[in-house]
Order: structure tokens, then sequence, then C-alpha cells
């Protein structure tokens, strides 16, 4: 919340009032997320969707430009960040886990020092005052995901990791 207070008063007044966060998901900790929210004076700007059916995340990230994933959970992929670029979201990352900064490298995206306020709101600044940016790194993000995280892509790792001929053939049963 401190980056994204921080990036709408590096924006032009115009632009800052067209941005929205969508914060989807509930839990134990909604009160405090809403008392940040406030502390920040951010309340035009946050929406709290509240718990989100599965069914419904794919439609959300299809209405949004930018994923923001601050997240340092986690030692592998997150799926969360994998839905949102096969969604064509420009996503920023923490680069921990360090698997982030992978996925986002080549343009895919900005991955950022985790807990880095300052890089975040600029990383936040930068994908909002340039849509273009945006949507290429979107359409690149949607290409890797496309490539490297198919179903093909799947099998062929499982095939290569397993040395299992036959596994094509319990697939398809």
């Amino acid at each position: 919340m401190h980056s994204l207070s921080q990036a709408l008063q590096r924006l032009p007044s115009e632009l800052a009032g067209r941005v929205r966060l969508l914060i989807a998901g509930d839990g134990p900790l909604r009160e405090e997320v809403k008392a940040t929210i406030q502390h920040y004076k951010l309340e035009q700007a946050c929406l709290l969707w509240g718990d989100t059916p599965a069914s419904e995340v794919l439609s959300l990230l299809a209405i949004s430009d930018i994923f923001l994933y601050t997240s340092t959970r986690g030692a592998c992929f997150s799926m969360a960040m994998l839905e949102a670029m096969a969604s064509r979201c420009a996503v920023i990352a923490s680069t921990e886990p360090r698997a982030n900064a992978q996925l986002l490298a080549e343009q895919r995206g900005i991955a950022v020092a985790a807990n880095d306020v300052e890089q975040t709101s600029a990383a936040l600044v930068q994908l909002i005052k340039q849509p273009e940016l945006c949507q290429q790194m979107g359409a690149a993000a949607r290409a890797y995901v496309a490539h490297h995280h198919s179903t093909n892509m799947f099998r062929r790792t499982l095939q290569r990791t397993t040395y299992w001929a036959e596994l094509d053939t319990l697939l398809s049963e």
C-alpha cells in the first residue's frame, strides 16, 4: 500500500484518479488490510473484492493491466503469477522467491527487491505512465507461458525426467 501511495503521488492527478487496485481474496487479515488502506488514504483507489472463486479469477485478470505480486513465500513458480502472465498482465513481483526474476526476465515483467517500497513504486509509475510498455510486457509474458508452460511442455518434461515412454498412453486414457 505504501508503494501504491507513493506511485499515486508521483502521477499526474488525472492519471492517478483512474488507477484502481483490486484486492481479491479474503481471510483473517482483511481488517488489517482495510486499516492499511485507510492509513495511506487509498479508499478511492482500492477495492476489496473479497472471496473469489477460482472460476472468476481469470475474468478479474482479463480486466487487469498490471498484476502486483509482492509475496515472498514459496520456493518455486507462483501459479498466481503464471495465471496473470497467461492473461497478458504486466507483472511486477518481488525477487523472492528467486524464480520470480527468471519468469519476468527478457522484458516479461519487472522484478523488484523484496519489501523495497521505492522500487515497487517506480515500477508502478513506469507501467501506468507507459501503457504501451505494459501491453508489450503482457504480450511477452503470455507468449512465454504459452510456450514454456503448456500441456505439451509439461508432458515432455515429465517424460524427460522420469524416462517414462508410456506416459502418453497413460495420459490419453
